[in-house]
């Protein structure tokens, strides 16, 4: 019988494998989309995947500490300006930047509560949350 532990380190990879591929596909989507007429379908198409990626950070976050809830919730926060303005091509990129964040994720699991690893993922989440700033600022 599978042991509680295993149960919730199985969980947290099977969400983090489907924000990699749903990561991936925006990416991808985003990069098609460059130029075409198709935008309102890209944002749309990315609006509803971004929710599936929120849903399964939060789910990850539950088997996690308190630093890294509040990293979940300042991933999901960053995402809101982001999503609003998906007509422009800043939007566009700092979409890109921020799948990219989302999938530097490392999670140990040596301890329970479960931490985040890696500074990529904070380095990457501080340096959007930057760019963001600056741009809600000059609007």
């Amino acid at each position: 019988m599978e042991s509680s532990k295993q149960k919730m380190i199985d969980t947290v990879i099977a969400h983090k494998e489907r924000i990699v591929k749903v990561t991936n596909e925006i990416i991808e989507k985003l990069n098609e989309a460059k130029g075409s007429e198709s935008e309102e379908k890209t944002s749309i198409y990315v609006k509803k995947r971004v929710n599936q990626i929120i849903s399964d950070l939060s789910i990850i976050g539950g088997f996690c500490g308190r630093r890294e809830k509040e990293l979940v919730e300042l991933t999901n926060d960053l995402v809101e300006p982001i999503l609003a303005g998906m007509d422009s091509e800043i939007s566009v990129g700092l979409m890109e930047h921020w799948c990219i964040a989302v999938n530097d994720i490392i999670v140990d699991f040596t301890k329970t509560p479960f931490r985040f690893v890696g500074g990529e993922f904070k380095v990457n989440l501080r340096n959007l949350e930057g760019k963001i700033k600056t741009i809600l600022k000059r609007e």
